[in-house]
């Protein structure tokens, strides 16, 4: 009985690609309240969450008692690629005593992750605006 033919070398490729893009926008406003022993709270824990009441409900709820100070916004935006490629060399033979069969391999990945910042905080002062600029 002859032994069948051996098969020739079998190679294998993958390539792949993948990516996603995220932003974020952050925008906060800051009060600041004048001091006083009427804007402060009470509070008890009869559950898991705290009930605060205030001592003087009149006060808390007057805006002029709330100054505006500042702004801050940040813009966050975040970028990720991921590329892969693996690749198999794979040998099979078929003897008279059984098959032979090997395979070798090997899988390269790069992820590339640049997250830029960019930051702005504007101060409200009495008769002059500043503002500061961040950028990362």
């Amino acid at each position: 009985m002859k032994a069948p033919a051996s098969r020739n070398p079998l190679v294998e490729v993958d390539a792949v690609y993948s990516g996603a893009t995220g932003t974020e926008d952050n925008r906060s406003e800051i009060f600041q309240r004048t001091n006083g022993t009427d804007l402060s709270f009470t509070y008890h824990a009869p559950d898991f969450f705290f009930d605060f009441v205030p001592v003087n409900a009149a006060a808390v709820d007057d805006p002029a008692r709330h100054a505006f100070t500042s702004r801050d916004e940040s813009f966050n935006e975040t970028t990720q690629d991921i590329y892969e490629i693996c690749g198999a060399l794979a040998y099979s033979s078929v003897a008279s005593n059984g098959e032979i069969e090997t395979k070798v391999g090997g899988l390269f990945r790069q992820t590339d992750r640049p997250s830029p910042q960019f930051r702005r905080h504007q101060l409200f002062a009495r008769g002059r605006i500043g503002a500061r600029l961040y950028a990362g």
